[in-house]
């Protein structure tokens, strides 16, 4: 379980970057883009910590 949640943090973590990356060549949503990104790369480093203390 802890392997799935690391796996998962990373790819939400790689996700939110790629996220505010191309939120500046999509005309219209920019802001909301950017702020997505930011709420999961926010999420896919807040939930392991939690998550992960639980299985130890």
């Amino acid at each position: 379980m802890n392997g799935f949640i690391a796996i998962l943090a990373i790819l939400g973590f790689l996700g939110g970057l790629v996220m505010m990356g191309y939120a500046f060549s999509t005309p219209g949503a920019e802001m909301a883009m950017f702020a997505g990104g930011i709420g999961v790369v926010a999420l896919s480093i807040g939930l392991p910590i939690h998550l992960l203390e639980k299985f130890d």
